[in-house]
């Protein structure tokens, strides 16, 4: 059921279509056409509870200047510090930053080489336990992961590989490099990289060690075989060269009319290969 108003509305809103469709409109019956159309928007709601808007909810646009001092004030003394960790093998240096992310950080302090031997004595005076301490994965950073957890400091390792794509993207200096690694972590960007304990760690070295030594075995002896093919000489198959010492020199005395420099590259060879197979 309408109310009388809506009748009347609805009446008055289809007059003014049928002159518009005799081709009798005038300039007032258009101006009466959008009075009627838009007059439902103008016109607040009457049913519920008035509604507030949504602005009205949202902070004060123009605070005032020492409002927002004490609050930032506030916010950035209750920030736990992040120090970023550029280490080198004799030295380091270090960024400490205040702020959640890397757009809020400010660098508070740096410190510009200083030789890895200070590290324990300048992590006792410049940090705390709260700060949160970040390196870039190189050869020495567990090294100095686990110097820095027995000071009751906390370190963490990040990924190589996303860091060294900034480096590449930006300027690069020890100081700036400091920077980049503790906004990198405010970012969230970099992968942590698990530290190892000392069991772990002990047999990794063993593993990468037997690697090494491997893969040099190999490499002393494809040298020798591909010498001795340069000089028409092919050993036969099963010839130890390593187990049989005596035995092989002799065979490879009599593949071929070595001259005294010849015959010393070699034996230096045949030696390389012996102390290779002995540390396998």
């Amino acid at each position: 059921m309408q109310s009388g108003r809506e009748q009347r509305h609805h009446t008055r809103l289809l007059a003014a279509n049928q002159q518009v469709d005799y081709g009798r409109c005038s300039p007032n019956n258009l101006e009466l056409i959008s009075v009627l159309v838009n007059e439902h928007r103008r016109k607040a709601p009457t049913w519920g509870s008035p509604r507030i808007p949504e602005c009205m909810y949202s902070p004060d646009p123009f605070p005032s200047a020492c409002i927002t001092e004490g609050k930032m004030n506030d916010q950035t003394n209750s920030l736990e510090r992040v120090i970023g960790l550029d280490a080198h093998p004799d030295s380091f240096t270090a960024a400490v930053m205040r702020g959640r992310t890397p757009a809020q950080a400010w660098s508070e302090k740096v410190f510009n080489k200083v030789p890895l031997t200070q590290l324990k004595s300048w992590a006792r005076k410049h940090t705390t336990p709260k700060d949160v301490m970040v390196l870039e994965a190189s050869g020495n950073s567990f090294h100095l992961v686990r110097i820095l957890a027995a000071l009751d400091r906390r370190a963490l390792v990040l990924e190589s590989t996303h860091l060294g794509k900034l480096k590449e993207a930006h300027a690069n200096n020890d100081k700036l490099s400091a920077v980049r690694i503790a906004k990198a972590y405010l970012a969230g960007t970099a992968k942590e990289v698990w530290v190892p304990d000392p069991q772990t760690q002990e047999r990794r070295d063993w593993f990468h060690a037997h690697q090494k030594v491997v893969r040099r075995s190999t490499q002393v002896r494809n040298r020798l075989l591909s010498y001795l093919s340069d000089h028409g000489v092919r050993l036969k198959k099963g010839t130890r060269l390593v187990l049989e010492p005596e035995l092989a020199e002799q065979q490879l005395r009599q593949s071929a009319d070595w001259s005294p420099r010849q015959w010393q590259v070699i034996k230096g060879m045949l030696m390389e290969l012996r102390h290779a197979e002995e540390q396998r």
